[in-house]
C-alpha cells in the first residue's frame, strides 16, 4: 500500500510550538484531493461536532496557515503538506475531533481490500481511526499496522535488550501529552506506558486510566506481521485525553520505525 500520509510525534522540547505535537504529513500526490474533500467531511460530521464540542465552531480549511475546528492545527507546507496539532489543555477536544474527521477522509485514499504485499520504503505505515463519542469506550482508537511497520516491529521484538530507547521515547510521548492536557500531572514510572514488543511484533501501550491501553494484542497475531496488514485495537479509552495520549505513543513508535528504516535505506 503506497504511502498516503505519515503519522509523527514531536516532543515539546524540539517542537515549533513549545507543546507536544501530533503531525500528519500528506504526500504531495494526495494534497489536492485532501483539500477538496475535507470540507465535505467536516459538513458530514457537523451535527455530531456540535454535540461533542458543545458548540458549532468554525472549521478552517487547510488553504490557510490554520486547519480544523477553531483552527487548532498548524499548516506547514513543504515537500509534504504537514498539519501539526500542538496539544494544549484548552484545545484538546477540538484537536481530537479534527483528527477524527481527518483520518476518516484519509482512509478513503486506501484500497478497499487490504491484501498481503511486499513492503518498501514508500509504503504506508499505519491506518488510524480515532472515534470521538460521548459514550462508554467512545474514544477507542483502532486501525491497521501495515507491513513495513510490521517488519520493523518483528525485528525489534527479537532484540529485547535493544528496546530500552524505544520504550523511553514512547513513554515520554504518552506522559508529555497526558500532562499537557490535564492539570493532574503524572510522573513517568508511576505507571507502565509501553510493554516489551513481543517476538512476533505484538505490543501494548498503556496510559493512565482503568486498564486503558492500545496495541496489537498477542491473540491477534498468529502470523503475517510484516507481510500483511494486522489489526490494532484499544480498551477502556473513556476520554479524548486518553485517546490522544495513546495515539501519541503510537505516533512516536511509528516515527522511530520510519527514521530507522530510512536510515537503513540511505546506507
Amino acid at each position: 500500500m503506497r504511502r498516503v500520509y505519515d503519522l509523527s510525534f514531536v516532543s515539546k522540547d524540539v517542537s515549533n510550538s513549545g507543546a507536544p505535537e501530533i503531525i500528519i504529513s500528506i504526500q504531495p500526490e494526495h494534497v489536492t484531493q485532501f483539500k477538496v474533500g475535507i470540507g465535505e467531511y467536516a459538513t458530514r460530521y457537523s451535527e455530531n461536532a456540535e454535540r461533542y464540542l458543545g458548540e458549532m465552531p468554525n472549521f478552517v480549511s487547510p488553504t490557510n496557515c490554520r486547519f480544523g475546528y477553531r483552527g487548532c492545527g498548524e499548516v506547514r507546507e513543504g515537500r509534504t503538506l504537514d498539519i501539526a496539532f500542538p496539544l494544549y489543555d484548552f484545545d484538546g477536544r477540538h484537536v481530537a475531533y479534527t483528527l477524527m474527521v481527518t483520518f476518516e477522509e484519509l482512509r478513503t485514499f486506501f484500497p478497499a481490500t487490504r491484501t498481503a504485499e511486499l513492503p518498501s520504503e514508500k509504503s504506508q505505515y499505519v491506518d488510524v481511526s480515532l472515534p470521538c463519542r460521548q459514550a462508554v469506550h467512545g474514544h477507542n482508537p483502532s486501525g491497521w499496522i501495515l507491513p513495513h511497520f510490521g517488519m520493523w516491529l518483528r525485528a525489534k521484538g527479537g532484540e529485547p535488550r535493544e528496546q530500552g530507547t524505544v520504550r523511553r521515547k514512547v513513554t515520554q510521548a504518552i506522559f508529555e501529552v497526558w500532562n499537557a492536557l490535564v492539570h493532574r500531572r503524572q510522573k513517568q514510572g508511576t505507571q507502565r506506558a509501553v510493554l516489551l514488543i513481543g517476538d512476533n511484533g505484538h505490543f501494548v501501550l498503556h496510559c493512565p486510566g482503568d486498564a486503558c491501553d492500545l496495541g496489537v494484542y498477542p491473540d491477534l497475531v498468529r502470523e503475517g506481521m510484516g507481510t500483511r496488514p494486522v489489526r490494532f485495537e484499544s480498551h477502556n479509552v473513556e476520554s479524548y485525553v486518553q485517546g490522544l495520549a495513546l495515539l501519541s505513543g503510537l505516533a512516536a513508535l511509528a516515527t522511530i520505525a520510519r527514521e530507522e528504516n530510512e536510515h537503513v535505506h540511505q546506507h
